[in-house]
Order: structure tokens, then sequence, then C-alpha cells
């Protein structure tokens, strides 16, 4: 089936549930494992919608356990960002929209499937908007730290697509991911905070962990939560913790 004409169905393309992808991936070759097919959908839980305005970037946490037993934690950071307008979009089988599944910037195709957002804008002057996620994984659960280290590193990648006039980094993003990767020693429960930079002109971070008998076991605090909770809450919490029941 054709795609719909595009000057009469802009809305279809808003309605339309993208397949999020793995655009880029940067691992330390001493930990090299390739990243979990289901990681898109953790990033993108809903899928990848795209909307008419850019909207505040927001960041999320979650959880992939391993056949081991072990624990990844991925840390998201996700932004929106201006589709070019040779941006190519490829429309499901059964004609797009109602949660149906389509591709950002698909390769073969249909051709008959095939619109780009120019074509979809038909030269009006609005533009539209996806959503990009920045996502750390690792063994420890630092959310306020790497948090700080994703919006520093979306920095870094918004100065490297500035224009051609622009002064250049004096390091590539890479390197701050290098260094992030192999040289921040991990932060050791009652030890000092770690400190460190990722680059020149970025704010400096830091990172500690409490000890393993002390709340809180990461780098955000639980008593400005506990002391808003009433007493049933506080009972009802801690009755959740010990049936192990997810809040």
């Amino acid at each position: 089936t054709a795609p719909p004409p595009s000057s009469s169905h802009e809305h279809l393309i808003e309605e339309t549930t993208f397949t999020p992808s793995i655009l880029y991936t940067y691992s330390a070759p001493a930990c090299a494992e390739p990243p979990s097919p289901a990681l898109p959908s953790f990033c993108l839980p809903s899928g990848l919608r795209i909307v008419r305005s850019a909207r505040p970037s927001r960041f999320g946490c979650f959880v992939l356990t391993g056949k081991d037993g072990q624990r990844l934690y991925g840390h998201c950071l996700i932004t929106f960002e201006r589709l070019p307008s040779t941006t190519r979009v490829v429309w499901p089988a059964a004609g797009g929209g109602n949660g149906s599944d389509g591709v950002l910037d698909g390769a073969a195709a249909d051709p008959n499937k095939i619109s780009t957002i120019g074509n979809i804008l038909g030269g009006s002057p609005s533009y539209f908007y996806a959503p990009r996620c920045l996502c750390l994984l690792s063994r420890a659960h630092h959310p306020v730290a790497l948090r700080a280290c994703l919006e520093a590193l979306q920095q870094l990648a918004a100065r490297s697509a500035q224009d051609a006039g622009s002064p250049p980094l004096a390091l590539p993003i890479e390197a701050s991911l290098t260094h992030l990767v192999l040289n921040v020693p991990r932060a050791l429960p009652g030890g000092p905070a770690v400190r460190f930079n990722l680059g020149n002109g970025l704010p400096p971070m830091h990172v500690s962990c409490a000890p393993t008998s002390q709340l809180p076991s990461t780098d955000y605090a639980l008593c400005g939560l506990l002391c808003r909770l009433g007493p049933s809450l506080l009972v009802k919490l801690f009755q959740y913790a010990l049936l192990e029941l997810q809040l």
C-alpha cells in the first residue's frame, strides 16, 4: 500500500509508533559485551513517538538482570531533536497509525512505503521532533552522578554539532567516555567521595556511596521522602518491602 498523500496526513506521523534502535555504542575493551537486544525498549518503553514541538529532557533508570543474577543499571537521558527534512520515514505495512510500528531512517524497504519529513511537511514552516536517548550502563546504581555525566555529555554533543564557525572541541566526546569508563574509580561503600571531570568547561562532579549498614545505599538521600510520609503510608512502605512487592 502506498503511503498516504503527505499534504493531508501530517497528523498520521504523530499517531504512528516507530521502532527505536541503537545508533551508537561505546564500551571499554575489557568489558565489551554486546548490548541486550531489549535495550531500546527499556530506554523508550512507549516506543518512539514524533512530536510537533521540542519537549524538556527527562531522566529515568532501569535494571537488567542477567542469567547469572548480576544486575546492570541503566541511566537514561532523553532529549528531543529536530528531524532534518531528509529523514526517511518507512510506514508500517498496514499504512501506519493506531499503534503500528514504523521505522525512521529505514534502509532497504518497499519504496512505496517510504516518505521523507520534507515531503510530509510539504513546505510547511513547522517541524517535527523525535526523542534521542543517551544511556549509561553501570554495575553500580548512582542516578544523581550519572545523570550529571549524561547531561555533560549532551552538552559536548551539542557543542560538536554547532556551525563550522564555532570553535571545535578540545577533545572528542570519545575521550571523555574513555576517561569516565577507564579512569574514574568506582565509589566504595563508606569510602571517600570520588571527584572527576569530563572535560574543560564542564562542572566538576563527584560520586559517593554510604556504608552498607546505612541509608542511602546509592548517591541520593531517602530522608526527604520518608519525612513526608504519614504513619499509615510509612507502615505500608515497610509492609511492601517485607513482602517484596513492587511499589
